[in-house]
């Protein structure tokens, strides 16, 4: 495979998969781990990609947050069917994580004003459970996302190791057998994640 033809894959497998981590595209390119590094390097430079710790992910349009103005009325009564099950795990006084995601906030919209804390970095879940008397919430705080109305980035990643739940209540957008979870933007991966 020529060069030229190794950085075409190289960004086709990125923007196609969101993000990759280079010991793959080691071994899908058959080159050594070095060469990719160097390889995403120059792809980056050009604007091609963006490098992450481990890989690289995509700066393609796509990968940015849907707004969750768009995304809290579109499948409105599968969320609500999900928020339902998963309130009914809730429990007084368990201290409980709340993600960023529409459904967490179609299960805040729901909780019953009971002893409780919410951990969330999520505004939107915040606002929603701030008149229930009964339940103390705790926002992580950090870099505010205009489309996801969400707390992201080291700061918001730090308080969450603060704290200790006994439960969490995130979404995502895939799950994988082997490799988990995965989101498409990092920003909230990294968050989810921690």
């Amino acid at each position: 495979m020529l060069v030229a033809e190794r950085w075409q894959r190289i960004v086709q497998l990125v923007n196609e998969r969101g993000s990759i981590r280079v010991t793959e595209l080691s071994e899908l390119c058959q080159v050594t781990e070095e060469t990719i590094r160097r390889d995403l390097d120059r792809l980056e430079s050009e604007g091609k990609l963006m490098r992450s710790h481990g890989g690289a992910v995509s700066v393609k349009e796509a990968q940015t947050e849907v707004p969750f103005m768009e995304r809290e009325t579109a499948y409105a009564d599968f969320k609500n069917s999900i928020a339902k099950e998963a309130v009914s795990h809730i429990r007084e006084h368990d201290r409980i994580i709340l993600d960023a995601s529409t459904t967490a906030w179609y299960m805040a919209r729901i909780i019953p004003d009971m002893p409780l804390t919410i951990i969330t970095n999520s505004m939107k879940v915040a606002l929603e459970v701030s008149t229930k008397e009964k339940i103390q919430v705790i926002s992580t705080g950090g870099l505010l996302s205009p489309k996801s109305l969400s707390y992201v980035g080291p700061l918001a990643e730090r308080s969450l190791d603060m704290y200790h739940a006994h439960k969490l209540f995130l979404s995502c957008k895939g799950v994988h057998m082997q490799r988990g979870i995965s989101e498409s933007n990092e920003l909230q991966a990294l968050i989810k994640h921690k």
